[in-house]
């Protein structure tokens, strides 16, 4: 399926990336795991790691907002790092609670490995080099996951792709709903601001980070449709990471910026 649907107010540097990538975006159609989830036929196995991997992935995703709260030099960036990381360490998400329900599972069904597989981890990895550039990059490295599930979840509900009988119908309704909408779109204006008040060095990182993180976002759900196990190897994602974060060190070498303290690996 192709759309050029734009779900929320786009401002300009970010209007850009979003035509730039949504060929990236359109390709998660095809992937196995979302045309399965449409056609309300996906297994109990799936949806559980699926889960167990959500679960992995917030706890290491607080760890980059974490990041976040040292790299922001304002009590609003600070407030929203925070607020974030806490958010993640709670619990999971309401919606993917909900799934569990519906598919009858509880905690002791999902996986209890506490490693990330290689893709998920490759992932959160090149959020946190982003973030030891500049809290841009780490913003830019961080959007594509708030893109990718209000974006797609809209698209769905608006094409009336899903029926009420699928039990994936209130995860797509809670993640396309208004004011998660709005959410994205103050967030979008706040990086934009933050964009055009930084030096062109993280400008360019942040795109950069940007367009790494679109390719692992669909990378994560061929993840969770081979129901990669934490021993296995993925030479792509391993190759793109390695390249993205040789260019971040490349960068940080040439930049003009004040050294920045270096911290230990988020996962």
């Amino acid at each position: 399926m192709q759309t050029k649907i734009e779900p929320w107010r786009q401002t300009e540097i970010l209007h850009e990336l979003y035509l730039e990538h949504l060929p990236t975006f359109n390709a998660m159609y095809d992937e196995p795991f979302i045309q399965h989830m449409i056609a309300g036929d996906l297994s109990r196995e799936y949806v559980s790691y699926y889960i167990s991997q959500q679960r992995l992935y917030y706890t290491a995703l607080a760890r980059c907002y974490a990041l976040g709260v040292t790299r922001a030099t304002t009590d609003h960036w600070r407030d929203f790092c925070r607020g974030q990381a806490d958010n993640l360490l709670r619990s999971l998400a309401p919606e993917d609670l909900e799934l569990m329900e519906l598919f009858g599972l509880s905690a002791s069904d999902l996986d209890g490995d506490d490693r990330l597989p290689p893709t998920a981890r490759d992932y959160v990895n090149h959020i946190f080099t982003a973030g030891h550039e500049s809290l841009l990059s780490l913003m830019g490295a961080l959007l594509p996951c708030w893109w990718t599930y209000t974006w797609l979840t809209i698209d769905i509900s608006k094409n009336k792709l899903i029926t009420p009988d699928n039990k994936f119908h209130s995860w797509i309704q809670y993640n396309s709903r208004d004011d998660r909408k709005g959410k994205v779109e103050s967030l979008n204006s706040r990086i934009e601001e933050l964009y055009r008040e930084s030096p062109s060095v993280e400008q360019n990182a942040m795109k950069r980070s940007f367009e790494v993180s679109c390719r692992y976002e669909l990378e994560y759900w061929r993840m969770c449709w081979d129901r990669q196990s934490v021993d296995e190897h993925s030479p792509r994602v391993a190759d793109m990471e390695n390249r993205a974060t040789r260019e971040v060190r490349t960068r940080l070498k040439r930049s003009t910026l004040p050294p920045r303290r270096v911290l230990a690996p988020a996962y």
